[in-house]
């Protein structure tokens, strides 16, 4: 059982996992962090700030035996649990801990979760023809009726599609820039992550969020949530993300222009795309607008992936597919 440090009071808790040297939480800081969440853990809109009253708390030692985890799920569905990181998240709810690339290729429930996660947006997503329509009225440009018409004919080169997908992402990219955790309340850059809560009952309807990442503005001291969305729509709204929301947006957008797509995880990390142009597969990270460039990783961010699979649907598995 790991060793937990925790943080309770007024029928609410924050965890931390013990288990990384040199990543100790201090019993201060979580105690802090959990009363300044708990001040104001009722309101799911941004720009909140500890203004409530105090929640005393104390903070303790324990490990995650059984009843102990049963315990903390118990408050985490009840949204009255502030987990401190992914690490502890992944515990929590699987009674595992996250792997890595050092740990070796993903098991079994990984490649459930990889293929259950390009199938279960059948239906529940944006449909092609609404996408279509969003992006011509952002872009006011020919650039769908092009990537349309690049899709579906072979005649015009792999080279010409190449270039009308590199005009896509580019511009992707500008509109929707990686997110940092920046304040929702004053736009300061620097602030400070304060750990993971049960998405609302809203974010998880309209956008399959299961988490929301919470943050303190150093500057103004406002509260910001980002719910990890895993549907289009309030991405497109938001125009916040990072690789596992802008992937599955260009995945679907991809899609929409008629391009068959899969969705790529690295299995440490990193989540992207590829498209068919031609009959060839070719690798699309939104996050960098980069197009047909594998090596990306190796070359500039001194990372070779080693366990990357690809995860899509059969041609004939949208409306007679498997």
């Amino acid at each position: 059982a790991p060793a937990l440090l925790v943080a309770d009071g007024g029928g609410c808790a924050a965890v931390a996992m013990l288990e990384k040297v040199g990543s100790q939480p201090k019993p201060a800081e979580l105690q802090q962090d959990f009363e300044f969440w708990a001040c104001n853990r009722s309101s799911d809109v941004d720009g909140g700030s500890a203004g409530g009253s105090r929640v005393p708390s104390r903070v303790y030692r324990t490990l995650g035996y059984k009843h102990v985890r049963r315990r903390l799920n118990a408050l985490w569905e009840d949204r009255r649990l502030l987990v401190a990181c992914y690490g502890t998240f992944s515990w929590l709810r699987s009674g595992t801990f996250g792997k890595d690339e050092d740990n070796g290729p993903p098991d079994a429930e990984a490649l459930r979760r990889g293929t259950q996660r390009i199938a279960e947006r059948v239906g529940k997503d944006a449909t092609d023809e609404e996408l279509l329509e969003w992006l011509r009225a952002e872009l006011r440009s020919g650039l769908p009726a092009r990537l349309l018409a690049l899709a579906l004919d072979g005649a015009a080169g792999e080279a010409v599609a190449l270039v009308a997908l590199r005009e896509l992402f580019g511009w992707f990219r500008e509109r929707f820039p990686y997110y940092r955790g920046a304040c929702g309340a004053c736009a300061e850059a620097k602030t400070e992550f304060l750990g993971l809560v049960r998405a609302s009952p809203l974010d998880r309807m309209s956008g399959g969020a299961a988490v929301a990442e919470l943050y303190r503005c150093t500057a103004c001291g406002a509260r910001t949530s980002f719910p990890r969305f895993r549907t289009v729509p309030p991405v497109l709204a938001s125009k916040r993300g990072r690789c596992g929301e802008y992937s599955w947006t260009a995945l679907r957008l991809l899609e929409a222009l008629g391009f068959e797509a899969r969705w790529v995880d690295n299995h440490a990390g990193h989540v992207w795309v590829e498209a068919r142009v031609q009959g060839r597969w070719v690798h699309i990270d939104p996050c960098e607008a980069a197009v047909d460039t594998p090596l990306l990783y190796a070359e500039n961010w001194g990372r070779c992936p080693r366990h990357v699979l690809a995860y899509g649907l059969c041609r004939d598995a949208l409306g007679g597919q498997s």
